[in-house]
């Protein structure tokens, strides 16, 4: 853990760090192919699938590889694991399940 670590840009002292704990991460970004187009046609429609997806399959694919959602988009979302292994297997399982 660095705690304090004084960062020097903009000259000595010019801020200190925040205490933070660091760790290594792999991340896995998805969005959905086309999602202006579906918007288009569908609104309601497409945004109601979005959720179901994501609700039903995407977030128990991703816990179930030892990976948690961090950041939620329009038609995407952000998930990290702790290898890259998991990262990669959780990928794999995701486009398995939808295609």
């Amino acid at each position: 853990m660095e705690v304090g670590r004084t960062w020097t840009r903009g000259g000595p002292r010019a801020g200190v760090w925040p205490s933070t704990q660091r760790h290594l991460a792999a991340i896995l970004a998805c969005d959905v192919v086309g999602y202006s187009r579906l918007m288009e046609r569908d609104e309601r429609g497409t945004l109601e699938r979005l959720k179901t997806y994501r609700k039903d399959l995407l977030e128990p694919l991703v816990s179930e590889h030892h990976g948690r959602v961090v950041k939620l988009t329009g038609d995407g979302m952000l998930c990290e694991f702790a290898s890259v292994v998991n990262a990669a297997t959780s990928a794999m399982a995701i486009q398995q399940a939808l295609a």
